[in-house]
């Protein structure tokens, strides 16, 4: 999509990188998926809420680390705050993994 649309941050260059990256999600979420999936009694149901869960906690993350590197001089404890969350983020939500990776193509 990114290709065909010609989105300059996504596409040229960086197509090899943004299809990994994208590769690299996949392989990572579909066992997690499939191991919480039992939790619940509709595998229907199960995909949807997962899913909704994903978007959600990788968009709150990603947006909180921007948001807390854009005041990082204003507030120095953001700094540190921030710096946590890079440190953690990455090992508990792989949703923050491909949202950062998005921003630093």
């Amino acid at each position: 999509i990114f290709m065909a649309f010609q989105v300059g941050a996504y596409s040229g260059a960086n197509t090899f990188a943004v299809f990994l990256l994208f590769l690299l999600y996949g392989a990572c979420m579909t066992p997690a998926m499939y191991c919480l999936e039992p939790f619940f009694q509709v595998p229907s149901t199960a995909y949807v809420t997962l899913i909704v869960c994903n978007i959600f906690t990788g968009t709150i993350s990603t947006l909180s680390v921007t948001v807390m590197d854009l005041f990082r001089n204003d507030a120095p404890a953001l700094g540190h705050l921030s710096d946590l969350c890079k440190t953690l983020f990455p090992w508990l939500l792989p949703n923050y993994c491909l949202g950062r990776g998005l921003l630093d193509i």
